[in-house]
């Protein structure tokens, strides 16, 4: 009898006790991948045992943890918050594909120090235009000599630049759970942003179990960021 579909009909001659166990296996099923998905029947479990005031005594709720997150969220950002939130996403991913570029031109400017190759010089009395080079009295073998040394300092400031920039946002990626990581990091933290569709596959998530950890993902990214 429990694998019976609870209707509208139905709904009201059936026992409490069962209802509520159809109501934990349904979602069950609904989290799994491969699971149909019941959300239908659940909305009206959720809307009979709180229209009867059952609610309460089975811990039952009409809405999903992501829409109890959202609702506390004031109004004028619920609308921003997840635009903004994506694109901040999107954002750390460049800067930290700049980090590995600039982490990898230091590298390079480094070990050219060891390989400096010096010009040839011939005997010159003075400087026969008389004209001071700009920047100081500097001979082409100093030019030489410093020129990757600037390169490198360059380099290291914007190194540092980028990484205080990819702080807050490492920081809030740090504090998600595994699952929403994954989530995350599979849909914004690439080149090519897949579609939700093809990662409910990748990822093993059935669909309302993907957009729930979708959703308290990016509420909670923006709640550490202050963009809510």
């Amino acid at each position: 009898m429990r694998s019976v579909q609870i209707t509208k009909t139905n709904i009201s001659s059936l026992p409490l006790d069962w209802i509520y166990i159809r109501y934990q296996r349904l979602q069950k099923c609904s989290l799994k991948s491969s699971g149909e998905n019941h959300s239908a029947e659940l909305d009206l479990i959720r809307e009979y045992f709180d229209s009867n005031g059952y609610a309460a005594i089975f811990g039952i709720t009409n809405k999903s943890d992501a829409d109890q997150m959202e609702m506390e969220i004031p109004s004028a950002s619920r609308i921003q918050y997840v635009p903004i939130t994506e694109n901040r996403l999107r954002e750390h991913y460049r800067l930290t594909q700049r980090k590995y570029n600039l982490e990898q031109q230091l590298i390079s400017t480094i070990g050219s120090f060891n390989i400096i190759e010096l010009p040839k010089m011939t005997a010159t009395y003075g400087n026969i235009s008389g004209v001071q080079p700009r920047g100081g009295n500097f001979s082409p073998i100093e030019d030489v000599v410093m020129r990757p040394f600037s390169r490198a300092e360059k380099i290291r400031e914007e190194l540092i630049n980028v990484e205080d920039r990819l702080y807050d946002m490492a920081h809030a990626l740090s504090e998600l759970t595994e699952a929403q990581l994954s989530l995350v990091s599979a849909k914004y933290l690439v080149r090519r942003e897949p579609k939700d569709d093809h990662l409910m596959s990748v990822l093993g998530f059935g669909r309302q179990k993907y957009y729930e950890i979708k959703k308290t993902s990016l509420i909670r990214i923006a709640k550490d960021l202050a963009v809510i």
